[in-house]
C-alpha cells in the first residue's frame, strides 16, 4: 500500500527529506547546505497498516464522513501553534488554561466534544 511521498520507516529514517519543512525549517529554506531530517514516518509497514486499519474502523463506527465531524466540532487544532494559540484560543486543543476558570471551560468544551 502506498501511503504517499515523505513516509519513512525506521530503516530509512536517516535519510534527508527531499524538501524542508514548513514546521522546523522554514527559516533555513534558501539555505543550500542546510539539510531537514524532519518527515512523517512509522515504525514500520504492520504498525502503519494497522493505523489505517483503525481510522477505517472508526469511520464505519462514526458512520459519519470525518470531514463533517470536524465541521461540527467547536474545539480546533493547529497543526503549529504559536504561543498565542496555546494561551489565548480557548477552542484549540493545544490551548493551556491559566486559572480555574479557564481550566472548567476548557474541560467543559473537552467533554462536550466527546459526547
Amino acid at each position: 500500500m502506498d501511503y504517499g511521498a515523505g513516509w519513512r520507516t525506521s530503516s530509512d529514517v536517516h535519510q534527508t527529506s527531499p524538501e524542508k519543512c514548513e514546521r522546523f525549517c522554514h527559516e533555513c529554506r534558501d539555505d543550500p547546505s542546510w539539510l531537514c531530517y524532519h518527515h512523517p514516518f512509522f515504525c514500520n509497514a504492520e504498525y502503519r497498516e494497522q493505523y489505517y486499519q483503525e481510522v477505517e474502523e472508526l469511520k464505519q463506527r462514526f458512520n459519519t464522513n470525518l470531514e463533517d465531524l470536524a465541521m461540527k466540532s467547536k474545539m480546533r487544532y493547529h497543526a503549529n501553534p504559536t504561543k498565542s494559540v496555546k494561551t489565548l484560543c480557548k477552542t484549540s486543543i493545544d490551548f493551556i488554561p491559566s486559572n480555574s476558570d479557564e481550566m472548567d471551560g476548557f474541560i467543559d468544551l473537552s467533554i462536550n466534544e466527546l459526547l
